[in-house]
């Protein structure tokens, strides 16, 4: 056991001499120059990417829901999929809305 516990502190001691030293970081993400810039650049993703899922999964739904033979659990699953994607669907809408209402909120201006 100690052995490991040894091994593991002589191999961590030069990250430790070496965090010691001052160490710049400059901008991982050049493209982005604030939190907002970025947030903005993930909901777009986020956005182009929903809409495709969204339509799959209301196909989805639609076809347990034509091969559930009248089941009433696989109809009760199927309208719960419908229902949830169109939530998502209208919050991944309304997500550029609240954004900037939080924003404004904040006080922050954010580059359209």
């Amino acid at each position: 056991m100690y052995k490991y516990l040894i091994s593991l502190a002589v191999l961590l001691f030069p990250l430790m001499v070496q965090a010691q030293k001052a160490v710049e970081i400059g901008n991982p993400l050049p493209e982005f120059n604030s939190f907002w810039e970025l947030l903005g650049a993930v909901i777009d993703f986020i956005f182009y990417v929903s809409i495709p899922l969204a339509a799959l999964l209301i196909v989805v739904a639609a076809y347990l829901f034509l091969a559930s033979g009248g089941e009433p659990e696989k109809v009760r699953q199927a309208r719960h999929i419908i229902i949830y994607t169109l939530i998502g669907l209208v919050v991944i809408f309304l997500s550029k809305a609240i954004i900037s209402l939080l924003a404004q909120i904040f006080g922050i201006n954010i580059p359209v």
